[in-house]
């Protein structure tokens, strides 16, 4: 991945956030910034620890930064479920993230491999909530609001791309890693275009906050 670029878009986009912060806690969905911000944060190191060749790589700063990531999103998605079954499964399957993240380690008995695992279930449980969120938009006939109008809609529309997108090459990273080293190289390009969709996403979500609050969907 081109480092040096999506520490550029991260920093922007984090800066963009901070600005528009004061949206963000009206419409209770501030664990973005969180999530932009460790991500610009685990960046700037896996930059300066493949800049000095340090020993293991920067793989495994991802393994602490992914859990925290996938946690603030479910949070977002949390608020707007209002069905006890859906804060049920969001619940349960937050508290399995960090579980998780700690058998990993101990399967792996290193703290350098990338954890295939935590983001094959992160990825899976993102797509579950995106995809229950265009089914409840539909069934619910929330579309005479223009759904481009809407925050989670731009929002799910990132994350569904990007992680349905990004699922097979990070499931399978270290893998690709020791085998397709010139795959591997192709794929992290792809994953930095997905990922700055992602994040432009993010800020015509939160644009759609400052345009048109009265048009957003609070809950389910």
């Amino acid at each position: 991945m081109p480092i040096t670029l999506i520490n550029l878009v991260l920093l922007i986009v984090t800066t963009y956030l901070i600005v528009n912060m004061n949206y963000l806690k009206e419409f209770k969905v501030s664990p973005i910034l969180t999530i932009v911000l460790v991500n610009l944060i685990a960046e700037l190191l896996a930059f300066f620890l493949n800049k000095f060749n340090v020993k293991g790589g920067s793989a495994w700063v991802y393994n602490f930064s992914l859990p925290i990531e996938l946690i603030c999103y479910g949070l977002i998605y949390k608020r707007l479920f209002n069905q006890r079954a859906y804060f049920m499964i969001i619940n349960i399957s937050l508290i399995i993230i960090p579980l998780l993240t700690i058998v990993s380690f101990i399967i792996n008995k290193s703290l350098y491999p990338f954890h295939t695992y935590v983001f094959t279930y992160g990825s899976i449980l993102l797509l579950f909530l995106t995809l229950s969120f265009f089914i409840k938009l539909f069934i619910a006939d929330y579309f005479f609001t223009n759904p481009l109008k809407q925050f989670f809609f731009w929002f799910s529309i990132g994350l569904l791309l990007c992680y349905s997108g990004a699922f097979m090459y990070l499931s399978n990273l270290n893998f690709l890693f020791q085998k397709f080293t010139f795959l591997y190289s192709n794929l992290q390009n792809l994953n930095f275009i997905l990922n700055c969709f992602l994040y432009l996403c993010i800020i015509i979500s939160v644009e759609c906050l400052k345009a048109y609050p009265t048009s957003q969907i609070r809950s389910f």
